[in-house]
Protein backbone atom coordinates (compact mmCIF):
# COMPACT_ATOMS: atom_id res chain seq x y z
CA UNK A 1 0.00 0.00 0.00
CA UNK A 2 1.55 3.42 -0.87
CA UNK A 3 2.44 6.10 1.69
CA UNK A 4 -0.55 8.22 0.81
CA UNK A 5 -3.48 5.48 0.46
CA UNK A 6 -1.69 4.46 3.97
CA UNK A 7 -3.08 7.59 5.11
CA UNK A 8 -6.10 8.14 3.68
CA UNK A 9 -7.21 4.51 5.41
CA UNK A 10 -5.51 5.67 8.49
CA UNK A 11 -7.87 8.59 8.57
CA UNK A 12 -10.84 6.71 7.00
CA UNK A 13 -13.11 7.30 10.25
CA UNK A 14 -12.76 10.98 10.28
CA UNK A 15 -13.30 10.99 6.72
CA UNK A 16 -16.96 8.64 7.10
CA UNK A 17 -17.93 10.91 9.74
CA UNK A 18 -17.60 14.14 7.79
CA UNK A 19 -19.25 12.78 5.17
CA UNK A 20 -22.42 11.77 7.05
CA UNK A 21 -21.78 14.87 8.69
CA UNK A 22 -22.17 17.15 5.04
CA UNK A 23 -24.72 14.55 4.10
CA UNK A 24 -27.51 15.61 6.60
CA UNK A 25 -26.29 18.84 6.95
CA UNK A 26 -27.58 19.63 3.53
CA UNK A 27 -30.14 17.23 3.23
CA UNK A 28 -31.64 19.86 5.86
CA UNK A 29 -30.16 22.83 4.46
CA UNK A 30 -32.09 21.84 0.98
CA UNK A 31 -35.13 20.63 2.57
CA UNK A 32 -35.40 23.68 4.09
CA UNK A 33 -34.60 26.07 1.27
CA UNK A 34 -37.26 24.66 -0.86
CA UNK A 35 -39.86 24.26 2.21
CA UNK A 36 -39.46 27.58 4.24
CA UNK A 37 -40.52 30.25 1.56
CA UNK A 38 -43.77 28.13 1.00
CA UNK A 39 -44.91 28.95 5.05
CA UNK A 40 -43.17 32.13 5.62
CA UNK A 41 -42.47 34.37 2.60
CA UNK A 42 -39.04 34.99 0.36
CA UNK A 43 -38.20 37.76 3.27
CA UNK A 44 -37.99 36.12 6.17
CA UNK A 45 -36.54 32.93 4.60
CA UNK A 46 -33.52 34.66 3.32
CA UNK A 47 -33.09 35.50 7.28
CA UNK A 48 -34.06 31.83 8.40
CA UNK A 49 -31.74 30.56 6.05
CA UNK A 50 -28.72 32.69 6.50
CA UNK A 51 -28.60 33.22 10.24
CA UNK A 52 -27.11 29.69 10.18
CA UNK A 53 -23.94 31.20 9.24
CA UNK A 54 -23.70 33.51 12.18
CA UNK A 55 -23.78 30.47 14.62
CA UNK A 56 -21.39 28.68 11.96
CA UNK A 57 -18.40 31.97 12.37
CA UNK A 58 -19.21 32.13 16.44
CA UNK A 59 -18.96 28.60 16.69
CA UNK A 60 -16.00 28.13 15.07
CA UNK A 61 -14.06 30.96 17.00
CA UNK A 62 -15.21 29.78 20.18
CA UNK A 63 -15.06 26.01 19.80
CA UNK A 64 -11.41 25.88 20.79
CA UNK A 65 -12.62 26.66 24.33
CA UNK A 66 -14.75 23.37 24.84
CA UNK A 67 -12.11 21.23 22.66
CA UNK A 68 -9.58 22.34 24.88
CA UNK A 69 -11.06 21.34 27.72
CA UNK A 70 -12.55 17.44 27.23
CA UNK A 71 -10.94 16.56 23.92
CA UNK A 72 -11.96 16.13 19.98
CA UNK A 73 -14.09 12.75 20.53
CA UNK A 74 -16.32 13.96 23.17
CA UNK A 75 -16.64 17.81 22.34
CA UNK A 76 -17.89 16.12 18.81
CA UNK A 77 -20.36 14.26 20.74
CA UNK A 78 -21.57 16.86 22.36
CA UNK A 79 -22.08 19.17 19.08
CA UNK A 80 -23.63 16.23 17.21
CA UNK A 81 -25.84 15.44 19.91
CA UNK A 82 -27.29 19.06 20.01
CA UNK A 83 -27.01 19.06 16.44
CA UNK A 84 -29.46 16.09 15.85
CA UNK A 85 -32.12 17.61 18.89
CA UNK A 86 -32.24 20.75 17.07
CA UNK A 87 -32.69 19.38 13.57
CA UNK A 88 -35.85 17.08 15.21
CA UNK A 89 -37.39 19.97 17.02
CA UNK A 90 -38.20 21.52 13.44
CA UNK A 91 -40.61 18.98 13.11
CA UNK A 92 -41.89 19.77 16.44
CA UNK A 93 -42.69 23.48 16.30
CA UNK A 94 -43.66 24.90 13.44
CA UNK A 95 -42.57 28.91 14.05
CA UNK A 96 -40.43 31.31 12.27
CA UNK A 97 -38.93 32.59 15.08
CA UNK A 98 -38.66 29.07 16.86
CA UNK A 99 -36.53 28.02 13.27
CA UNK A 100 -34.38 30.82 13.59
CA UNK A 101 -32.91 29.91 16.76
CA UNK A 102 -32.59 26.22 15.56
CA UNK A 103 -30.61 27.30 12.64
CA UNK A 104 -28.34 29.68 15.05
CA UNK A 105 -27.97 26.61 17.13
CA UNK A 106 -27.33 24.37 14.74
CA UNK A 107 -24.48 26.89 13.04
CA UNK A 108 -23.01 27.30 16.34
CA UNK A 109 -22.57 23.16 16.53
CA UNK A 110 -22.09 22.83 12.62
CA UNK A 111 -19.19 25.20 12.33
CA UNK A 112 -17.19 23.77 15.97
CA UNK A 113 -17.90 20.23 14.33
CA UNK A 114 -15.86 21.66 11.58
CA UNK A 115 -12.79 23.18 13.68
CA UNK A 116 -13.18 19.39 14.72
CA UNK A 117 -12.28 18.01 12.04
CA UNK A 118 -10.15 20.43 9.73
CA UNK A 119 -7.75 20.80 13.50
CA UNK A 120 -7.67 16.26 13.73
CA UNK A 121 -7.14 15.92 10.41
CA UNK A 122 -4.15 18.76 10.01
CA UNK A 123 -2.81 17.33 12.87
CA UNK A 124 -2.94 13.29 11.79
CA UNK A 125 -1.40 13.95 8.04
CA UNK A 126 1.97 14.21 7.66
CA UNK A 127 3.70 17.82 6.15
CA UNK A 128 4.78 16.36 2.77
CA UNK A 129 0.87 14.51 2.46
CA UNK A 130 -1.20 17.33 3.36
CA UNK A 131 -2.04 18.69 0.52
CA UNK A 132 -2.96 15.17 -0.96
CA UNK A 133 -4.90 14.36 2.53
CA UNK A 134 -6.42 17.78 1.95
CA UNK A 135 -7.44 17.48 -1.23
CA UNK A 136 -9.53 13.89 -0.50
CA UNK A 137 -11.21 15.57 2.28
CA UNK A 138 -12.16 18.73 0.31
CA UNK A 139 -14.00 15.68 -2.28
CA UNK A 140 -15.11 13.93 1.02
CA UNK A 141 -17.12 16.74 1.84
CA UNK A 142 -18.71 18.02 -1.66
CA UNK A 143 -19.60 14.95 -2.42
CA UNK A 144 -21.55 14.28 0.80
CA UNK A 145 -22.92 17.61 0.30
CA UNK A 146 -24.38 16.73 -3.26
CA UNK A 147 -25.31 13.47 -2.33
CA UNK A 148 -27.34 15.35 0.56
CA UNK A 149 -29.00 17.67 -2.44
CA UNK A 150 -29.78 14.44 -3.78
CA UNK A 151 -31.27 12.75 -1.26
CA UNK A 152 -34.17 15.69 -0.35
CA UNK A 153 -35.82 13.82 -3.79
CA UNK A 154 -36.41 10.81 -1.00
CA UNK A 155 -38.74 12.40 1.20
CA UNK A 156 -41.79 14.06 1.09
CA UNK A 157 -40.65 17.97 1.98
CA UNK A 158 -44.14 18.55 2.63
CA UNK A 159 -43.88 16.94 5.95
CA UNK A 160 -41.56 16.14 8.53
CA UNK A 161 -39.82 13.29 6.77
CA UNK A 162 -37.13 15.45 5.89
CA UNK A 163 -35.58 16.65 9.36
CA UNK A 164 -36.03 12.90 10.43
CA UNK A 165 -33.84 11.78 7.97
CA UNK A 166 -31.61 14.56 9.04
CA UNK A 167 -30.90 13.67 12.10
CA UNK A 168 -30.85 10.22 11.76
CA UNK A 169 -27.51 10.80 9.04
CA UNK A 170 -26.40 13.41 11.56
CA UNK A 171 -27.00 10.99 14.26
CA UNK A 172 -24.74 8.03 12.48
CA UNK A 173 -21.93 10.47 11.90
CA UNK A 174 -21.25 10.23 15.34
CA UNK A 175 -20.49 6.18 15.46
CA UNK A 176 -17.01 6.10 13.31
CA UNK A 177 -15.84 9.19 15.27
CA UNK A 178 -16.20 7.91 18.60
CA UNK A 179 -14.82 4.57 17.65
CA UNK A 180 -11.75 5.75 16.42
CA UNK A 181 -8.54 3.74 16.84
CA UNK A 182 -6.64 7.44 15.71
CA UNK A 183 -5.61 9.33 18.39
CA UNK A 184 -6.32 13.09 19.02
CA UNK A 185 -4.39 16.03 19.13
CA UNK A 186 -2.84 16.87 22.12
CA UNK A 187 -3.58 20.62 23.61
CA UNK A 188 -1.71 22.87 22.72
CA UNK A 189 -0.89 26.85 23.56
CA UNK A 190 -3.12 28.43 20.80
CA UNK A 191 -2.91 32.83 20.62
CA UNK A 192 -6.10 33.59 18.00
CA UNK A 193 -5.40 36.24 15.32
CA UNK A 194 -7.57 39.37 14.91
CA UNK A 195 -8.37 40.63 11.31
CA UNK A 196 -6.11 43.35 11.39
CA UNK A 197 -3.29 40.49 12.34
CA UNK A 198 -4.52 38.13 9.64
CA UNK A 199 -4.55 41.15 6.98
CA UNK A 200 -1.23 41.77 8.00
CA UNK A 201 0.09 37.90 7.52
CA UNK A 202 -1.79 37.50 4.23
CA UNK A 203 -4.17 40.12 2.81
CA UNK A 204 -4.70 37.96 0.05
CA UNK A 205 -6.15 34.94 1.87
CA UNK A 206 -8.44 37.09 4.21
CA UNK A 207 -9.97 39.02 1.33
CA UNK A 208 -10.38 35.98 -0.59
CA UNK A 209 -11.91 33.76 2.22
CA UNK A 210 -14.86 36.60 3.22
CA UNK A 211 -15.19 36.57 -0.66
CA UNK A 212 -16.17 33.37 -1.27
CA UNK A 213 -17.77 33.07 1.97
CA UNK A 214 -20.15 35.52 0.63
CA UNK A 215 -20.56 33.82 -2.37
CA UNK A 216 -20.53 29.84 -1.27
CA UNK A 217 -23.45 31.10 1.55
CA UNK A 218 -25.69 33.32 -0.74
CA UNK A 219 -25.21 30.09 -3.33
CA UNK A 220 -25.89 27.38 -0.84
CA UNK A 221 -29.25 29.14 0.58
CA UNK A 222 -30.63 30.52 -1.93
CA UNK A 223 -30.06 28.28 -4.97
CA UNK A 224 -33.28 26.14 -4.25
CA UNK A 225 -35.54 28.72 -3.23
CA UNK A 226 -34.32 30.50 -6.70
CA UNK A 227 -35.01 27.35 -8.78
CA UNK A 228 -38.36 26.69 -7.32
CA UNK A 229 -39.23 30.05 -8.17
CA UNK A 230 -39.19 29.34 -11.55
CA UNK A 231 -40.79 26.50 -11.32
CA UNK A 232 -38.41 23.68 -11.05
CA UNK A 233 -39.54 20.78 -9.32
CA UNK A 234 -38.12 19.18 -6.16
CA UNK A 235 -35.84 16.94 -8.23
CA UNK A 236 -34.54 20.05 -10.08
CA UNK A 237 -34.47 22.28 -6.89
CA UNK A 238 -32.78 19.50 -4.56
CA UNK A 239 -29.81 19.01 -7.74
CA UNK A 240 -27.88 21.70 -6.31
CA UNK A 241 -24.22 23.20 -6.32
CA UNK A 242 -21.84 20.62 -5.69
CA UNK A 243 -18.42 20.52 -7.25
CA UNK A 244 -16.71 17.95 -5.54
CA UNK A 245 -14.41 17.17 -8.60
CA UNK A 246 -13.83 20.79 -9.01
CA UNK A 247 -12.59 20.96 -5.60
CA UNK A 248 -9.85 18.06 -5.86
CA UNK A 249 -8.88 19.61 -9.88
CA UNK A 250 -8.12 23.29 -7.28
CA UNK A 251 -6.19 22.01 -4.75
CA UNK A 252 -3.92 19.71 -7.39
CA UNK A 253 -3.60 22.94 -8.84
CA UNK A 254 -2.52 24.76 -5.78
CA UNK A 255 0.14 22.52 -4.67
CA UNK A 256 1.71 22.90 -7.91
CA UNK A 257 0.84 26.25 -9.59
CA UNK A 258 1.23 29.54 -8.14
CA UNK A 259 -1.79 30.36 -5.24
CA UNK A 260 -2.20 34.08 -6.46
CA UNK A 261 -2.76 32.80 -9.61
CA UNK A 262 -5.28 30.11 -8.67
CA UNK A 263 -7.52 32.38 -6.78
CA UNK A 264 -7.37 34.63 -9.79
CA UNK A 265 -8.89 32.42 -12.29
CA UNK A 266 -11.34 31.32 -9.98
CA UNK A 267 -13.79 33.95 -10.22
CA UNK A 268 -12.96 34.20 -13.76
CA UNK A 269 -14.02 31.05 -14.70
CA UNK A 270 -16.57 30.84 -12.29
CA UNK A 271 -18.18 34.16 -14.35
CA UNK A 272 -17.86 32.44 -17.51
CA UNK A 273 -19.64 29.21 -16.17
CA UNK A 274 -22.43 31.80 -14.63
CA UNK A 275 -23.18 33.61 -17.63
CA UNK A 276 -23.60 29.99 -19.45
CA UNK A 277 -26.03 29.20 -16.92
CA UNK A 278 -28.07 32.25 -17.10
CA UNK A 279 -28.35 31.68 -20.96
CA UNK A 280 -29.26 28.07 -20.33
CA UNK A 281 -31.95 29.04 -17.76
CA UNK A 282 -33.55 31.57 -20.27
CA UNK A 283 -32.96 28.80 -23.22
CA UNK A 284 -34.81 26.75 -20.62
CA UNK A 285 -37.75 28.62 -20.11
CA UNK A 286 -38.29 30.28 -24.05
CA UNK A 287 -37.20 27.78 -25.83
CA UNK A 288 -36.20 28.84 -29.50
CA UNK A 289 -38.69 31.95 -28.93
CA UNK A 290 -35.65 33.56 -26.65
CA UNK A 291 -34.86 36.15 -29.01
CA UNK A 292 -37.87 37.96 -28.86
CA UNK A 293 -38.03 37.62 -25.57
CA UNK A 294 -37.31 41.17 -24.10
CA UNK A 295 -35.72 41.27 -20.31
CA UNK A 296 -33.93 37.72 -21.41
CA UNK A 297 -29.60 37.60 -21.11
CA UNK A 298 -29.82 37.69 -25.37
Amino acid sequence: MSTQASALFRMSSLFLGIFFLMLGMMLLGMGLAIKVPSLYGEGMSGIILSIHYVGLIVGAIRSRDLIDRVGHIRAFAAYATILSAAVIFHALVEDQFVWMLLRLIFGLCFGGLVAIFESWISDAAEPSQRGFVVSFYQFVTYFGQALGMLCVNLVDIDGNAVFLMASVVLSVSLVPIVLTRLSAPAPEPFKPKGFRELFEVSPLALTGAIGSGLILGTLYALTSVYLVKLGVDTVGAGGGPSGSPGRVVERLCIDRLCQCWCLAANPRLASVLGAVCLVFRDWWRYGDDLPNRPGTCL
